[in-house]
């Protein structure tokens, strides 16, 4: 769920518990080894966009990314023209199919995962195939690709987009490497969208240069590995430790315990005054105090204050 709370976050956006939900899912079946196909691409649009703007294939009409000032419109990107889509679009999932693997025989042989993770993915978002949901798209396909390919194991969800998204400056970087001097040799107005683009052409998505792309994602999948992931067990552990002790001082109500400790780590290691009102009114302060100081000592000072910010 954080991972999916962060991918929906880079595109600032804050998705609703059902869309949430739709993603968390997607997520848990990245390593079925479901073949990537465009009918497994449409499936992953609808479930991350508005049901009003779901698409049933490759998009029919010239997308662009920018800023619509209002007397004027800032192109930043034109991604490939629609009769390119299909050709560019097959030969993508072609690459990623030709290195799958199986649940029980992962890819030993072939590109480095990371790489083709980030070839993969990095492609699908510069061809921006849909008009809408092409970046969590983006992001679902990294897991996916890592995780036929072995390199994530079995069940686990790797927080990628948590670190993309404390270096957004950086990632928003890697993606302007390569749409910025295509971008200075396309033509396009949105204002006339009948007016084909033109410098589009499909070559310079046949064979990118990927370089700094995979490199932005090494440093991220290093960085969740070896601080995030661990803070999160950190956190799990710590987490499991206050449920064990407070459980050995009270009866507690059907969640409030699990609650209690969101509370006092959201606080800094007491419970607020409008959490003791709203949910906590049946305890004691004596119970309150001893009940905090087993949060306290259960979370390590660094952790709480993350969790405080959080």
């Amino acid at each position: 769920m954080k991972e999916t709370q962060s991918s929906f976050e880079v595109e600032r956006e804050k998705a609703s518990p059902q869309k949430a939900q739709r993603f968390a899912d997607l997520l848990r079946q990245a390593d079925t080894h479901t073949p990537l196909t465009e009918e497994r691409l449409v499936e992953l649009q609808q479930a991350v966009v508005d049901p009003r703007f779901h698409e049933h294939t490759w998009r029919h009409q010239q997308n662009w990314l920018g800023k619509d000032l209002g007397y004027r419109q800032q192109v930043d990107f034109v991604p490939p023209r629609t009769a390119d889509l299909p050709a560019l679009m097959r030969g993508l999932l072609e690459l990623a199919n030709l290195w799958q693997g199986s649940k029980a025989n992962p890819v030993s042989l072939g590109p480095d995962a990371v790489i083709l993770a980030a070839v993969i993915a990095f492609g699908f978002v510069f061809i921006h195939p849909f008009m809408d949901g092409n970046g969590r798209i983006h992001r679902y396909l990294i897991h996916d690709v890592l995780a036929k390919a072995g390199f994530t194991p079995r069940g686990i969800v790797l927080p990628v987009s948590t670190v993309i998204l404390a270096n957004l400056d950086d990632y928003i970087a890697t993606l302007e490497q390569f749409s910025r001097p295509i971008n200075r040799l396309t033509d396009y107005n949105p204002a006339q969208p009948e007016i084909t683009a033109t410098g589009n052409e499909a070559l310079y998505f046949q064979y990118p240069d990927l370089t700094l792309q995979a490199e932005f994602l090494y440093k991220a999948l290093e960085r969740t590995v070896t601080e995030d992931l661990q803070r999160e067990i950190d956190h799990l552990l710590g987490f499991d430790r206050a449920t064990r002790a407070l459980n050995a001082l009270f009866d507690w109500p059907t969640h409030s315990m699990e609650l209690f400790i969101r509370a006092v780590l959201g606080n800094g290691g007491s419970l607020s005054a409008n959490k003791r009102k709203s949910h906590f009114q049946w305890m004691k302060d004596e119970e309150i105090s001893e009940a905090e100081a087993v949060v306290r000592a259960t979370f390590t000072p660094a952790l709480m204050s993350r969790a405080a910010q959080q």
